[in-house]
């Protein structure tokens, strides 16, 4: 687990995308934020979010506090800017498939 940027980014049991902003320790917190929103990145075919593919956007500035058991999977976030967009903060959230966190 890390607070670095580009290294940060996971998904909750409750399928939320968070980013982790500070690791407390004895017991294990995480403090995070989370996007909003979610969206499908491709639709052919099958929705992208079948594979938990999904652009994300608008970080929240609410904080959260998560346990170990809620974060399941690592992921990565690339920046999504479609043509003829002029939308800023969009990302595509990819699972890194061999980071799937057993409890």
């Amino acid at each position: 687990f890390s607070t670095d940027s580009g290294n940060n980014c996971f998904r909750t049991s409750s399928n939320q995308i968070v980013l982790i902003n500070e690791i407390l320790h004895e017991p294990v917190k995480f403090i995070c934020t989370r996007f909003q929103h979610k969206s499908d990145f491709f639709n052919e075919p099958c929705n992208s979010s079948l594979l938990s593919i999904e652009v994300v956007s608008q970080l929240s500035s609410d904080v959260l506090t998560l346990d170990l058991g809620n974060i399941c999977q690592k992921c990565v976030l690339l920046p999504y800017s479609p043509e003829n967009s002029t939308q800023s903060g969009r990302f595509v959230c990819i699972p890194i498939c061999n980071a799937l966190l057993q409890n």
